[in-house]
């Protein structure tokens, strides 16, 4: 998608949206993208937030993932259950 495109895509997009939440969001990450450009996210971690980063890469060059749609299920399900109980 080119450049032209997706500043169609997102205006359209922010158009119709009445999520004020959702707005400020995208204000907040292309305002900081205007004032910072070129500025590279991962120099305003932490070496803790690093280092938790690079145990993650670790784990899934072992494997030791789940999959995001297993994960969305496993929610949702969780979700459903809970909804259940309160209202039973």
């Amino acid at each position: 998608m080119s450049i032209t495109q997706l500043k169609r895509n997102i205006g359209e997009l922010v158009e119709i949206t009445s999520d004020k939440e959702v707005l400020e969001m995208v204000f907040n990450i292309l305002e900081d993208r205007a004032k910072n450009p070129g500025r590279d996210i991962l120099d305003d971690l932490t070496d803790e937030q690093l280092e938790g980063l690079d145990i993650s890469l670790e784990q899934i060059k072992q494997g030791k993932v789940i999959p995001h749609a297993e994960v969305m299920k496993s929610i949702r399900q969780k979700v459903l259950n809970a909804k259940k109980r309160k209202v039973v």
